[in-house]
Parts: structure tokens; C-alpha cells; sequence
């Protein structure tokens, strides 16, 4: 849990510097996330992430399912019609 909360405030950091999060940013809390096995942060993660307009690509969601398979298929249900509510 120490790394994911490292890496958090690593990137939490960055932004209040001016430093814009970007895909890599994005995989490496996703990556601390399933290291650690913290499912909810890793959402969480991934939709600050997408709300400051980062763009996942295949790394992300490669990552972002390895940190869900804690918790089943449930949240990949619902991650795969996430974007289409977004803006609403």
C-alpha cells in the first residue's frame, strides 16, 4: 500500500508543480495498484485520470485489469460503457 500511496503523491506533486499527468503517469499508478492489490484505488486512479483527459492506451487497460481481477468481472462490465457516461 506504501507504494501506491508513494506513487500518488508523487503524481499529486507533479500537477501542483504544472506538471499535466499523461498515459505514463497514468500506467505507473495503475501498475502500483495492482502491485499492491488495491482495486479500488486503481479505479479510481484510472477515472482522475480520464477526467483530466489522459488517454489509456493498451498498457493501461492491460494494467487496470490485472488490478481488477481481485474483484471479478464486475468492474470490467462496467469500465467497458464508462466513457459513453462520462460527460453527463
Amino acid at each position: 500500500m506504501a507504494q501506491v500511496l508513494n506513487a500518488e503523491s508523487l503524481a499529486q506533486q507533479m500537477c501542483s508543480r504544472g506538471v499535466a499527468p499523461d498515459t505514463y503517469t497514468l500506467n505507473a499508478l495503475l501498475r502500483a495498484s495492482a502491485s499492491a492489490e488495491t482495486p479500488r484505488r486503481a479505479l479510481a486512479n484510472y477515472l482522475v485520470g480520464r477526467r483530466r483527459g489522459v488517454a489509456p492506451d493498451a498498457v493501461s487497460f492491460s494494467l487496470l485489469a490485472w488490478a481488477l481481477r481481485p474483484v471479478g468481472q464486475v468492474y470490467a462490465y462496467l469500465l467497458m460503457d464508462i466513457d459513453k457516461y462520462r460527460d453527463r
